[in-house]
Parts: structure tokens; C-alpha cells; sequence
């Protein structure tokens, strides 16, 4: 008997190492991945196998137990599962400066920093948890998704969660969008008492207006060229109103915050137009954040009193600084990572040796088994209920669990893989009716210093 260990690969590009013209080049979308998956497998005799495709990385991760699994034959698979999806082939060049890839518990610390975001172009962003669990179930309806990347997989996304939970990695927002409410929030510290005045529903409107409802201001009304676009969004929300083009300076005085987003080609807030509107507020201040391109406020209308105007390029001043924050964050949870990616290689190391454990218990029950009948066929034994020989039976499946624990425990404390290995092995020496008497043998023909190792393995197992 031999110990056959899972190998774990992770192999493909990124944002970090490829740019943008490569990964479209690389890119497989997941319906059509998901039915290349077996075919790859089978090829390379993959035991399992997981892809994740997204814009910023296109990776694989493999788990095969064939000692010749090496860069060279991963990046083949990498190469033939593009060549499968009659992808455009790359030179060869291409793919050996673009590609790179990890083996074993570099390759599980990979794994568990990109799916909790540490590895993303936005360090704590949420999307890749998602995108993660859709590789998952796309594997498992292909069959490639075994116990190993099961396992891998529950550890990676429970690693994500601890890293959220546990570092700051998702308080700081990292977009334009939402910048602008936060700013707003150091303003008026309580938007409950405010009326948010939204210009536009377009993408970077919206993801400011679900972030502003968050904290239930007093109004938010919704201005769009659009009547039925800005209603719409105030569906999707389920809160505040949607208001005529038409009542935009009517709106401007009755609001305290401002956020404009449309898609103009000139300013829809005048410095005349705010001028008027500012006359009408009677000295109230008015807060207003311009995330547009070109700018839908002129510039010069901060030159008005109690008017406070930022723009894209001061909220990109806040953004850097949230980036900041979450790369701080993100070192934290790299330790995190490290120590959760360690447990896994412990219990992938521990699994490799678990078949030796099983025997062993089967030897174990097969021997108390056959003696309790023995015993009990005796004529001391015959007027035995059937309930008490159940429960001697019971006591003997108790104390041969029992003993197989200790051993598996006293082995399994031993960090050092080859040495717990050895131990395991010496079982099919000591136990040879069960494991087979040439077990022993070719364990010992396998490695040259083997007779040695399992004579001392012998010894240590009298000792446990």
C-alpha cells in the first residue's frame, strides 16, 4: 500500500498580469465553459477540475493525483481547454508572459485571497463571491467538482466572510457614486433631516441613489429629461418621487444636497440659473456634488455664497483614500487567508492517509467481530438475550472506533506529512492479515531509505 496524494494546481491570467487586450482574448463565457469541462478533464486524467472566468482573470484549478502534474502540463490543459472553446490561439510567447501559476498551499492561499477579494482590481468588492459560486455549480453540473474542490471551495467563501467580518476591508465605498453620499454624510452627519435632489438616472445615478436610501433622508426626489426613466428608478427603489424636467429650478430651492449625473452636453445648473434659485432660498446653503462628464454644474457657481460645490476630481481625492483604507485592510486579511489556507493543507494532507485509517477499522471490526461470535458461541454464553448480545455487540463497535480514533489522533498531531505518512504505512506492516504481507514490501522497494523508515515507524507505533 502507497499513499496517494491530491496535487493542487491553480494556473491563468489577470488583471495583474495580463492587460485587457489579452483577457478578452482569453475570456470563455460560462455557458458555453461548462460543457469543455469534461472533455478537459478527461484528457489531461484531471480528478477535478473548477474555472473561473470573469472579465479580470480567466483561471483553472486542478486536482489530479499523477506524480508528472507540472507547469508545463497545466499550461498545455490552459492552452487546449482554449483551443476547445475554437478560441483564438495566442503565440506561445504570449502565454509564458502572460500566464503564471501555483502549486499546493500557494495555490490555496490564491484561491482564498481572490475569492475574498483580496486579489480584485477593487479590493473588497462583492461580485467575485458570487462569480466564485457559479464556477462552483457549473463544475459540479459538468462533474468535475469533487470532495477535494467541495471542500476547497466551502473553506474559500467561509475565509471570505471572516475577512469581511473581521477587517474593515468593505466599510470604506471605492466608487464615484458613492463617495458623493459619503461626502454628504460628513456634511449633514444626519440625512434623515435633508431633501436629496437626484439629476439623472443613469448607472452611476442609480448606484447613488440605492446607497442614499440607505440612510432614509427626509425626501428623495428623482429629476430626469425622462419622465418615465426617473420613475422607473423611483420603482426600483421603492422610495421617494420622480419629478418633470420642467420643476429643476423648483427643486433646486426646496433641496439641501444635489447629486447631478446626467449625460448633457452642457451644464443643466447655470451660474445665472443658481444665482436666481439662490436668491429664493433666502440664505439657506445648498450642497451640491457633480459626478458627471463633461460637468453638468458650472464650475463657477462655488463662487456663490452658501453654495458648496465638489466635483469628480475632489471625490476622487475621498475614493483614493477609501482604496487606502481597504488595502490596509486587505493585509489583515491576508493573514486571515494564510491561516485558513493552512487548515485546508492539513485536512488535504490528513485526507491523503484517511484510506489507511479505514482499512485499519475494517481489520479492527472484522477481528472483534469474529472472536465476540467465537465467544458467544460458547454454552456459558447461551441464554444470552437478544438484546444483551446487542448490546455486547454495541461495546466491541464502541471500543474498535475508539481505538482507531487514538491511533488516527496520535499520528495526525505530527505536522510533518512524510513522517505522519510513514506511521500510517507502518499499520500494513503490523497488520499484515489485513493490508496484505507484500504491502509492506512494496512500500519498502518504493524509497531507498524505506526498510529503515519502517522499522523506526514500527517502533514509534509501539510507543503510541
Amino acid at each position: 500500500m502507497s499513499v496517494v496524494k491530491p496535487e493542487i494546481y491553480c494556473v491563468g491570467v489577470s488583471h495583474r498580469s495580463a492587460p485587457v487586450a489579452i483577457r478578452e482574448k482569453l475570456y470563455i463565457d460560462p455557458e458555453s465553459l461548462r460543457p469543455l469541462l469534461h472533455r478537459l478533464s478527461d484528457q489531461f486524467n484531471f480528478d477535478e477540475l473548477l474555472v473561473l472566468s470573469t472579465c479580470n482573470r480567466f483561471e483553472l484549478l486542478i486536482i489530479a493525483k499523477r506524480e508528472d502534474l507540472s507547469d508545463d502540463l497545466v499550461f498545455k490543459a490552459y492552452r487546449e481547454l482554449q483551443s476547445l472553446a475554437k478560441k483564438a490561439q495566442l503565440s506561445m510567447e504570449t502565454y509564458q508572459k502572460h500566464l503564471y501559476s501555483f502549486k499546493g498551499i500557494s495555490a490555496i492561499e490564491h484561491m482564498f485571497a481572490v475569492v475574498a477579494s483580496l486579489d480584485s482590481l477593487v479590493i473588497g468588492e462583492t461580485q467575485i463571491t458570487g462569480q466564485f459560486k457559479e464556477a462552483m455549480k457549473s463544475s459540479l453540473l459538468a462533474g468535475t467538482l469533487g470532495s477535494y474542490l467541495d471542500r476547497l471551495g466551502q473553506d474559500a467563501l467561509s475565509c471570505a466572510k471572516k475577512v469581511r467580518t473581521q477587517t474593515k476591508i468593505g466599510e470604506k465605498k471605492v466608487s464615484i457614486s458613492h463617495a458623493a453620499i459619503d461626502l454628504a454624510k460628513r456634511v449633514f452627519k444626519n440625512l434623515e433631516e435633508h431633501r436629496v435632489l437626484m439629476i439623472g438616472s443613469g448607472e452611476m445615478a442609480q448606484v447613488a441613489a440605492a446607497y442614499v436610501c440607505k440612510y432614509n433622508p427626509k425626501d428623495l426626489v428623482v429629476l430626469n429629461r425622462t419622465f418615465m426613466k426617473g420613475q422607473a428608478l423611483i420603482n426600483k427603489l421603492g422610495y421617494g418621487q420622480a419629478v418633470a424636467w420642467e420643476c429643476l429650478s423648483e427643486e433646486l430651492v426646496k433641496a439641501d444636497i444635489v447629486i447631478s449625473s446626467t449625460a448633457a452636453n452642457e451644464p443643466v445648473i447655470t451660474f445665472q440659473d443658481l444665482k436666481q434659485v439662490m436668491n429664493a432660498r433666502q440664505g439657506r446653503s445648498i450642497f451640491l456634488v457633480d459626478i458627471a462628464i463633461p460637468r453638468d454644474i458650472e464650475p463657477r457657481c462655488s463662487d456663490l455664497d452658501d453654495v458648496y460645490l465638489f466635483e469628480i476630481d475632489d471625490l476622487q481625492k475621498v475614493v483614493d483614500g477609501n482604496l487606502e483604507a481597504r488595502r490596509i485592510a486587505g493585509e489583515e486579511g491576508r493573514s486571515i487567508v494564510a491561516t485558513k489556507a493552512q487548515h485546508y493543507q492539513s485536512w488535504l494532507n490528513s485526507v491523503s492517509i484517511k484510506p489507511i485509517f479505514s482499512d485499519f477499522r475494517h481489520y479492527i471490526d472484522d477481528l472483534f467481530h469474529r472472536e465476540l461470535e467465537k465467544t458467544i458461541g460458547k454454552l456459558v454464553f447461551q441464554d444470552l438475550s437478544k438484546q444483551q448480545l446487542a448490546s455486547l455487540k454495541s461495546m466491541m463497535d464502541a471500543i474498535a472506533g475508539k481505538l482507531v480514533g487514538d491511533v488516527a489522533k496520535s499520528i495526525n498531531i505530527h505536522e510533518d506529512l512524510h513522517y505522519k505518512e510513514q506511521l500510517a504505512l507502518s499499520l500494513s506492516a503490523l497488520f499484515p492479515a489485513k493490508f496484505g504481507a507484500t504491502a509492506a514490501e512494496g512500500f519498502m522497494n518504493k524509497n531507498e531509505d524505506s526498510q529503515e523508515d519502517l522499522i523506526e515507524c514500527k517502533q514509534k507505533m509501539i510507543q503510541i
